[in-house]
């Protein structure tokens, strides 16, 4: 939450009525600092939490849905650090709740007690219809013949 400064200044005369309040002005001003720019760890947490909340993923992943509708769309930080991808690059909760809170996609939302995450209801999973179905086959390259020793990182 953001720091804000309240600063009364009354132009009446010191034994002003209630009625004569219309000269008091109101200034408002934030002193919040700047929010700092997120870490490079941080960075990867939340693209790769924000990758299994994504349309592609979350429509086929079978364990994200079942995890979500048993708690009202939030997925427990807790069930994510099983994510091992995830579990790489820190298992501590706060750590990812506080990387997630510097996303700027709006994609998730992060429970006040930093416990859980889900997608915004401002942005639903699209329906997966006929029509999006054949678009994203229109859209999905197949590709092999990698070396073996090549990282999906690469």
């Amino acid at each position: 939450m953001a720091d804000v400064k309240v600063e009364l200044k009354a132009e009446a005369a010191p034994a002003a009525e209630p009625s004569d309040l219309a000269d008091v002005k109101v200034e408002v001003k934030d002193e919040a600092k700047p929010a700092a720019e997120p870490s490079d760890l941080e960075v990867k947490i939340f693209e790769q939490v924000e990758y299994y909340f994504g349309d592609a993923n979350i429509r086929r992943d079978k364990f994200m849905k079942q995890t979500l509708d048993e708690n009202d769309g939030w997925m427990p930080i807790d069930t994510l650090l099983k994510f091992n991808r995830l579990k790489k690059l820190s298992e501590a909760n706060e750590v990812i709740a506080a990387a997630l809170r510097k996303s700027s996609t709006g994609l998730l939302e992060v429970a006040e007690d930093g416990s859980k995450v889900r997608r915004s209801p401002l942005l639903p999973v699209p329906e997966w219809s006929d029509v999006v179905k054949k678009d994203t086959n229109r859209r999905t390259v197949y590709v092999k013949g990698f070396p073996l020793t090549s990282k999906l990182e690469e």
